[in-house]
């Protein structure tokens, strides 16, 4: 998260940091909210990064089912490029 936050501070010194800080408080909330209401597990986190990233897209919660099933890919192709990201080489 450190190497994240100190990336993003550098890319953009006004707005890496508020939008790391935004993803991640929205990140949190819909991640504990699909644990609460038993979303399909292995969704549960790109869901929730999906639905940050959508509604900044939109500016606004996606309503219609197009939206919603966009949630899910932009999520999902997110967290698979950076699954491995992480790891140790």
């Amino acid at each position: 998260m450190d190497v994240v936050a100190r990336s993003l501070a550098d890319w953009s010194p006004q707005n890496g940091i508020r939008g790391f800080e935004d993803c991640k408080a929205m990140f949190e909330r819909n991640f504990d909210a699909l644990t609460r209401s038993q979303h399909e597990p292995r969704f549960v986190a790109s869901d929730a990064l999906g639905m940050w990233i959508v509604w900044n897209l939109l500016e606004r919660a996606p309503a219609a089912e197009e939206e919603r099933k966009l949630v899910r890919v932009v999520g999902a192709a997110v967290v698979h490029h950076f699954f491995s990201w992480w790891s140790i080489r």
